[in-house]
């Protein structure tokens, strides 16, 4: 499970490609947390990734409202590393432009 959230925190495209394309690879696997609670969609948000950010945002098996330990979802992390190119992809999207009002655990 780990080499999904790996592979995207590196920024490597082509075992993201890989595994999204296997329909056996579960929301589990897709979705998982690294150490520090962040997934592949967390990562694609913060390193401002628009070649890996699409893909996820497509896929149904990405969860978007997922957040971290400090409950910092996409928005969170896309702003707070001003990856503004991310910001501009995220906010395109009506399934998820609803979220950009989540507060974090301070509020």
């Amino acid at each position: 499970m780990e080499n999904f959230v790996n592979a995207a925190a590196c920024g490597d495209l082509d075992d993201i490609k890989r595994q999204l394309d296997d329909k056996t690879t579960s929301k589990d696997v897709i979705n998982h947390t690294d150490k520090d609670g962040r997934t592949a969609l967390h990562y694609a948000c913060l390193n401002d990734d628009v070649n890996l950010l699409p893909l996820l945002l497509k896929d149904d098996r990405v969860d978007f409202a997922k957040t971290t330990p400090k409950q910092e979802g996409i928005f969170h992390l896309a702003s707070l590393y001003s990856s503004m190119q991310a910001i501009n992809l995220l906010v395109k999207e009506e399934n998820i432009v609803k979220l950009i009002n989540n507060q974090n655990k301070y509020g």
